[in-house]
C-alpha cells in the first residue's frame, strides 16, 4: 500500500500531510552513524513536502509521488529545502497515475522561485536499471530490519539497495538479511513516499525512481519486504515536456501584500477596507496565505490577524487558514487564531477536526497537553468524528500501537475522550487493539471504561478479534473484565 495511506482492518485511518516524517530502515548490525554520514551527501538534492520527500530536478522543480499531493486543494502549499521554505506554484500529476494499482505514482511541483544551493539530480536516461545499486534518502521515523520502525526522531540518513525487478512504470527492491545484503543496505519506511532512488554514474547524480509503496505483509521495514518505486527512465519524456511547457509566472503585486509586511499595524484594517473585493481574488488570497504562514515572523503574523480578523476566514480550495497553519507547523499563529475565536470544531474537507490534524502533525517532542487544554477551554468536541466515523482517540490509538508510545492516548483518555465510540461500522478502538494484540493499550482502555461486549456491524466483539488474530496474550486480560 502507499506509505502515505494506511488502512487497518475495518478501521480506516488516512494519514494526511504528516510533518517531515520520512524514514530509512537499516540493517540491525551496522552502526547508524554510517547511514547518517551517507545521508549528508545528498541533502542538497532532496526536499520535504507535507510529510513526503521530493527530489530536486531543477532549481524550480521537484519530483515526488502522486499520492503525496492533491493539486485541486493546492497541497502541498510549500516545500522545504536546506531549512528554507519555498511556495509551490502549481502541481502536475502523471496522467496515467492509478491509485488502485499504484502505477505511474509521480508528480511534479513547480516552485514560485528557485531554491538556493540546490544540487539537481539528472533523470536516469537508460533502461538498464535491473541489478544496479541505488541509494535511498530520508529523514525521520527510523528502524531496523528485525524490529521495523523504532523511532520518530528526525535525522537525515541514506541507505543502499539493488534493483531486483522492473516494469514499465515501477522498479522493485528487496530488503535482504545481512548475510545477503550490501554493507549499508536498507529500505525506505512509513511516510517516506516521494523520495529518490539515486544512481551515480561518471560522477553524476541520477534519479532512477520515486518511492511509492511497500508490500509489507502487515509489518513495514522488516527483512524480506519488497518495495516499489515509480520508474523515471520510461517517463522522462513526460517529465521533460512539463518542464519545458510551464515557464515562470510573474509574482503578484498588491499594496496589501506590502502592507502586512511593513505598514503600522493600526492602519491595516483601514487599508483592507479600501479593497472590498480582496476576498474574491484567489491569487491575492494565496499570496496572503504564503505571507502569513511562511514569510512573516510569527509575531508579525499574530499582530496582522489581530488587526484584521477577517483574515482568519481565508480559504483556498476549501482549505481554511487554520488548517494550512497546522499543516505548516506555525504553532504561534495557530494559538493566535484560537484566541481570535475561530470555530474550534471546524472540520477539513476530510471531516477531520483540528485535534485529528494535530495528532498527525504536532511534533512528538512538544507537549500536546497545553494546546489541547486551550482547545478544550474554547469548546473543542474531543469526541468529534470524521467522515469515516473515527474519533481523534481512534487515530491516536493506531499511532500509539505503531510507534509504541501511549502518551497521547493517555492524555486524551484523561481529558474524557470516549473509548467506546466506533466508526461507521461500529468498529471500536478496543477491537483494533484486540486485533493488534497490544497488552499495554488494552489495559489502558479497560482502565478508562472501554467495553468488551460491544459489537461491530459484523457482530464481533473485542474477544472475537482476539481469537480471530490469535492474540492469546490478551484473553486473560479481557476475560477478567
Amino acid at each position: 500500500m502507499p506509505k502515505y495511506q494506511i488502512k487497518v482492518t475495518v478501521l480506516i485511518i488516512t494519514l494526511l500531510c504528516a510533518t517531515m516524517s520520512q524514514a530509512i530502515v537499516i540493517r540491525h548490525d551496522i552502526d547508524d552513524k554510517d547511514y547518517q554520514k551517507l545521508g549528508e551527501k545528498y541533502k542538497s538534492s532532496i526536499t520535504y513536502n507535507d510529510g513526503c520527500v521530493g527530489t530536486v530536478i531543477d532549481p524550480i522543480w521537484v519530483l515526488t509521488a502522486a499520492h503525496c499531493v492533491t493539486p485541486q486543494e493546492q497541497r502541498p502549499l510549500f516545500i522545504e529545502h536546506l531549512g528554507n521554505k519555498y511556495p509551490v506554484e502549481f502541481i502536475k500529476i502523471h496522467p496515467k497515475n492509478n491509485s488502485d494499482t499504484n502505477n505511474y505514482d509521480m508528480a511534479l511541483l513547480r516552485l514560485k522561485w528557485p531554491m538556493k544551493d540546490s544540487r539537481p539530480a539528472l533523470l536516469y536516461p537508460f533502461y538498464d536499471e535491473q541489478g544496479k545499486q541505488v541509494t535511498f534518502v530520508g529523514n525521520g521515523n527510523f528502524g531496523n530490519g528485525i524490529k521495523g520502525i523504532t523511532s520518530t526522531k528526525s535525522i537525515l540518513r541514506a541507505a543502499t539497495n539493488i534493483i531486483t525487478g522492473t516494469s514499465k512504470s515501477q522498479l522493485s527492491f528487496i530488503f535482504d538479511k545481512p548475510e545477503e545484503a550490501l554493507r549499508l543496505e536498507g529500505i525506505s519506511g512509513p511516510h517516506d513516499s516521494g523520495g529518490p532512488a539515486f544512481i551515480e554514474k561518471n560522477d553524476k547524480l541520477y534519479i532512477a525512481g520515486v518511492s511509492s509503496w511497500q508490500d509489507n505483509q502487515g509489518v513495514e521495514g522488516i527483512y524480506g519486504v519488497t518495495e516499489y518505486y515509480a520508474r523515471v527512465s520510461t517517463q522522462q519524456q513526460w517529465i521533460n515536456h512539463i518542464l519545458q511547457e510551464y515557464k515562470a509566472t510573474p509574482a503578484i503585486e498588491h499594496s496589501l501584500l506590502l502592507a502586512i509586511k511593513t505598514a503600522p499595524v493600526d492602519t491595516l484594517k483601514k487599508q483592507f477596507s479600501q479593497y472590498p473585493s480582496w476576498k474574491k481574488n484567489t491569487d491575492l488570497i494565496r499570496a496572503l496565505l504564503i505571507q502569513l504562514i511562511y514569510q512573516l515572523p510569527p509575531e508579525r503574523s499574530k499582530k496582522v490577524v489581530n488587526a484584521v480578523p477577517e483574515l482568519t476566514t481565508l480559504t483556498l480550495n476549501n482549505i481554511s487558514l487554520p488548517s494550512y497553519v497546522i499543516e505548516q507547523g506555525n504553532w504561534q499563529l495557530f494559538e493566535a487564531l484560537i484566541d481570535l475565536g475561530i470555530n474550534i470544531n471546524e472540520k477539513n474537507i476530510y471531516g477531520e477536526s483540528f485535534l485529528t490534524q494535530l495528532l498527525l502533525l504536532y511534533p512528538q517532542e512538544l507537549p500536546l497537553a497545553p494546546l489541547l487544554d486551550k482547545l478544550l477551554k474554547n469548546g473543542l468536541d474531543i469526541n468529534a468524528r470524521d467522515e469515516r466515523g473515527n474519533t481523534a482517540l481512534a487515530l491516536a490509538t493506531y499511532l500509539a500501537n505503531r510507534d509504541n508510545n501511549l502518551e497521547r492516548v493517555l492524555l486524551l483518555l484523561e481529558k474524557n475522550a470516549n473509548p467506546n465510540i466506533g466508526d461507521l461500522e461500529n468498529y471500536t478502538p478496543l477491537m483494533y487493539i484486540a486485533s493488534a494484540g497490544n497488552t499495554a493499550l488494552a489495559a489502558l482502555f479497560l482502565k478508562h471504561g472501554a467495553k468488551i461486549d460491544l459489537k461491530d456491524s459484523t457482530g464481533k466483539n473485542a474477544l472475537n478479534y482476539v481469537r480471530e488474530h490469535n492474540r492469546k496474550v490478551l484473553i486473560p486480560l479481557l476475560s477478567s473484565n
